[in-house]
């Protein structure tokens, strides 16, 4: 999303509370640009590379289960793996991809999903807008992530978003 008003981006990576950050910045002219990379806004519109830009970023491990419940509705182990194989292949240009391909170049702050509330009241400060709790919007339920992963799952993803799982130092909570 791009608001010229505030002379912001929020680069909305998939699953990680930008439906609810949208929905509050919108009133301010934003324009939305669904799960657009940074580098792209940036290539639109050269002036919005003097902008501010914020993301969210989330444990990868919970990330991905969040969406195979979103577009399924319950856990499938061949979907999840389709998930991740399709992020190998088409790098940034899927849903899956990793965070990191939508943060390049390195976007001025990245939220924490984990402490969403209080890193969101640093953005409306910094950006100059009244804070308001941010709505839960595309919420999916169940159990804990770590239980829907086993030994081959696990692998695949600490492999394929290795660099991810260091630069944001996400850990896996195994509770299986």
């Amino acid at each position: 999303m791009v608001s010229d008003q505030l002379e912001v981006v929020f680069i909305e990576i998939p699953k990680t509370a930008s439906t609810s950050i949208c929905s509050q910045l919108i009133e301010y002219g934003g324009d939305l640009h669904a799960h657009a990379p940074l580098w792209w806004l940036h290539r639109q519109d050269p002036k919005r590379r003097d902008y501010f830009s914020f993301a969210v970023a989330r444990n990868v491990y919970e990330r991905l289960i969040s969406m195979v419940f979103w577009k399924k509705k319950e856990f499938d182990k061949h979907f999840f793996r389709e998930i991740v194989e399709l992020s190998v292949q088409r790098g940034g240009g899927n849903t899956y991809a990793s965070m990191e391909l939508f943060l390049m170049p390195e976007p001025d702050y990245i939220m924490s999903f984990e402490t969403l509330d209080e890193d969101w009241m640093r953005v409306c400060h910094y950006i100059g807008i009244p804070y308001k709790q941010l709505p839960v919007m595309t919420t999916t339920k169940h159990n804990h992530y770590s239980t829907y992963y086993n030994s081959w799952m696990l692998e695949m993803v600490n492999k394929t978003y290795a660099s991810e799982i260091v630069k944001y130092g996400f850990k896996f909570d195994d509770r299986r």
